[in-house]
């Protein structure tokens, strides 16, 4: 018989007339000031047997409170246990007075076993925070700012918690090290337009009044200008550019990026690896022998980008006028008339053609990434982007050209009505 039986593990959780009640203490080795004791009740298929799985329970106890993820060094112990049968169903239920320490405390400790920023220049540490901070903050109904503190399972607060970890490390007490010198220039980011005027009202009214819609469903999302959306929806007129051209100041901060190189802060090792500095030994050396390593290519692509997530404060992100979008419904159907359609424009025996949705990156390794590169692909770059623009949830299509070139120009190429898989929003 297996220590955790796997059938019975599954049920684990679930909503069950049969509870253990339990009080657990969890810690962090090294650190026996940093505990605290919860206290709830676990649904349970039927009682567990071994050790092992009243381990089992215990952990699934913890993991639904306010800590962060259950790390694998964090100690479990259990103080009392008893098992019950109770009238309505449950899940997991936590005490309200079972936490005796808050979860900034843990992020802290966290980051103190591994200052992963110790050797991170102030500037880059300073727009590594408004990096973290666009990535929490949502703008609701009314224009509100408001913080979310997951996305794609990212505990945006957690990291925002490191950061300032480092600057007390560095005698700067939040928010006092903020460097006013290298605060991205909001001017030129259309992010302040979502919290002016009715803008966000009109746009959550819209995207709410389509969500009430019977079988309201998409696959990708194009944000623009209604003029363009029409035009897009009609004709499906996309316009497809070179990488090298969003590398321009003309181009807001959400849209602006360099999309021809990636880079990772931390050591090359002698077999030309990098390793961030998130996974370095915690050694001082090493520490301060950290700098970025970029990757460059020796070409330029065609890039056509859309969306995965339909939200309010993305119509200001992109760009001040974007009051429309058009929600692609079907996806294989959208994406063969995008294959037929740029055949002319770049034929297969000169390019590859790819597409899927950018896996994130943080340069610093802390921030794992989920990545989603099309299968067998080789090419890499252009789906990789630093973590920073993590919000936008980015769907692209990718001409890589097969010889090294940087003469190209700006596309417009029409692959035909939309209105059968596609219908468009205003705001």
């Amino acid at each position: 018989m297996r220590k955790i039986r796997k059938s019975w593990a599954l049920k684990v959780g679930k909503e069950s007339n049969l509870v253990v009640e339990l009080k657990v203490e969890a810690s962090v080795p090294r650190s026996a000031d940093l505990s605290c004791h919860v206290q709830g009740q676990v649904g349970v298929p039927s009682p567990p047997h071994t050790d092992d799985e009243r381990y089992y329970v215990a952990r699934m106890l913890v993991e639904h409170t306010v800590l962060p993820k259950l790390r694998p060094n964090l100690k479990l112990r259990i103080l009392n246990m008893t098992i019950r049968r109770i009238a309505s169903k449950c899940t997991v239920e936590v005490g309200k007075r079972g936490l005796a320490m808050p979860e900034y405390m843990w992020w802290e400790e966290e980051y103190i076993e591994n200052p992963y920023m110790q050797a991170l220049p102030m500037k880059d540490l300073n727009r590594r925070l408004f990096d973290i901070i666009v990535n929490s903050t949502e703008i609701s109904q009314g224009g509100k700012v408001g913080v979310h503190a997951a996305s794609d399972g990212v505990e945006w607060m957690r990291y925002l918690q490191h950061v300032t970890t480092e600057a007390t490390t560095r005698e700067l007490p939040y928010p006092l090290f903020l460097d006013k010198r290298y605060i991205p220039n909001w001017d030129k980011d259309a992010f302040t337009l979502s919290v002016k005027g009715e803008y966000s009202s009109r746009a959550y009214k819209a995207l709410a009044k389509w969500g009430e819609k019977k079988g309201s469903k998409f696959y990708v999302v194009k944000y623009g200008e209604r003029r363009f959306m029409d035009k897009f929806l009609k004709n499906g007129d996309i316009l497809v550019s070179p990488s090298r051209s969003f590398d321009d100041e003309a181009y807001n901060q959400a849209l602006r990026d360099d999309e021809n190189s990636m880079s990772i802060f931390g050591v090359r090792t002698n077999d030309s690896n990098v390793i961030p500095a998130h996974d370095l030994p915690n050694l001082w050396g090493d520490r301060y022998l950290t700098r970025d390593f970029t990757s460059s290519m020796d070409r330029d692509y065609m890039l056509y980008c859309m969306g995965k997530t339909l939200s309010p404060t993305l119509f200001a992100h992109f760009g001040e006028g974007y009051d429309a979008c058009v929600l692609i419904q079907d996806m294989d159907e959208f994406v063969k008339r995008v294959d037929e359609y740029t055949k002319a424009y770049f034929p297969p025996q000169d390019f590859v053609h790819a597409h899927g949705s950018v896996t994130y990156i943080d340069p610093l390794g802390a921030i794992q990434p989920v990545s989603d590169i099309p299968e067998g692909t080789t090419v890499t770059i252009p789906f990789l982007k630093h973590f920073r623009h993590a919000y936008q949830d980015e769907f692209r299509f990718v001409w890589m050209p097969k010889e090294p070139t940087r003469n190209f120009e700006k596309v417009c190429v029409s692959i035909g009505s939309l209105e059968d898989i596609a219908e468009i929003i205003q705001i």
